[in-house]
């Protein structure tokens, strides 16, 4: 049963709090960097505690595999092993082995492979199913083999598809499906592998984390980099921690990208609330809605209230329904 994330980044962001050195506003965290290049590792048996100077948790999860499902759960899990996510691969060109740029760097690839490989590995696992994990096996071996000498792997074209730098987003599910397959078997090349990429993350610069999906699902990245400190005890991790939360989108106190005090709305919409009219999260590119590739969302997005629609326009047949027109935004809202 997989751990809630929140609890997750309950306590580890309680920590980089709390091991702060520099003060800084209008954020719950800063500098978290431990002295010298190594700490001890968490030690648990089945379990990974985390490691100082990060503070415990309130939850430990057990590896994948550890816990047998029974009755009604285990047969929901055979039905989905049966069903569309066991035989997605049979049927969708993003899974196509010999095509997809996870297994051949030089062809395209993107979030598919990993947000299914993802499910399926873990999928593979709990139902103790005797050729899934086999399946599962020959991404993880194919995908590993793509790792180049600076630590990057994968399609090539995700070096440079954000603006010219690294699109990190797909690899962040990813890393999870490779962290479920090294704890349920205990592959000693995940680690290394691991640790090697995310040197190659902490190299980039602040446009690698304060843009697209990145900056606004960091959290799955944190929480991969904390898995990874807590059992190698390399404190440049802790250093890639601050970096990723500093540049991130602002999900803890708000308010310095939106004027309202929400928090930042990654699909362009926020329900009504109030007098009449609907505030619009708008792109913070003067480019917004021509496509650009640099129309992403950031921490930096324009948000703006749209005119209410008019009112509706009488009909004078009781069974056509009444228009109504959008006003002057053309956002597609609803």
């Amino acid at each position: 049963m997989p751990l809630n994330r929140r609890h997750v980044l309950t306590g580890a962001l309680a920590t980089v709090a709390t091991t702060a050195t520099t003060a800084t506003t209008g954020r719950w965290a800063t500098t978290a960097t431990a002295a010298g290049g190594r700490s001890a590792a968490a030690r648990g048996g089945h379990y990974s505690p985390n490691a100082a100077p990060l503070h415990p948790t309130a939850f430990l999860k057990l590896p994948p595999g550890r816990i047998t499902a029974r009755g009604r759960l285990a047969g929901q899990l055979r039905l989905q092993l049966d069903g569309l996510c066991g035989r997605y691969e049979e049927l969708s060109h993003f899974l196509d082995f010999g095509t997809s740029g996870w297994v051949c760097p030089d062809r395209g690839g993107w979030e598919e492979v990993p947000y299914w490989l993802r499910g399926y590995a873990d999928l593979a696992i709990v139902t103790g199913d005797a050729t899934a994990p086999a399946a599962s096996r020959r991404w993880i071996d194919a995908i590993l083999a793509t790792q180049q000498s600076d630590g990057f792997f994968g399609p090539r074209s995700l070096r440079t598809s954000l603006g010219g730098g690294p699109d990190f987003w797909p690899f962040l599910p990813l890393i999870q499906a490779l962290r479920s397959w090294q704890e349920y078997s205990g592959d000693n090349r995940i680690i290394p592998f691991l640790s090697r990429f995310f040197r190659y993350m902490y190299a980039q610069g602040p446009g690698a984390f304060d843009t697209s999906w990145t900056a606004l699902r960091w959290g799955d990245g944190l929480d991969s980099v904390f898995w990874l400190f807590n059992r190698t005890g390399d404190t440049f991790l802790l250093d890639l921690a601050d970096k990723i939360h500093r540049y991130g989108a602002d999900w803890g106190d708000g308010g310095h990208a939106r004027p309202d005090g929400r928090h930042p709305a990654p699909h362009h919409l926020v329900p009504h609330r109030g007098p009449p009219g609907r505030a619009v999260a708008r792109r913070g590119s003067p480019t917004a809605g021509t496509g650009s590739a640099t129309a992403t969302p950031t921490r930096s997005s324009a948000w703006t209230a749209c005119p209410p629609p008019t009112a509706p326009t009488p009909s004078s047949s009781p069974t056509t329904a009444p228009t109504t027109t959008s006003g002057s935004c053309s956002d597609g809202r609803y």
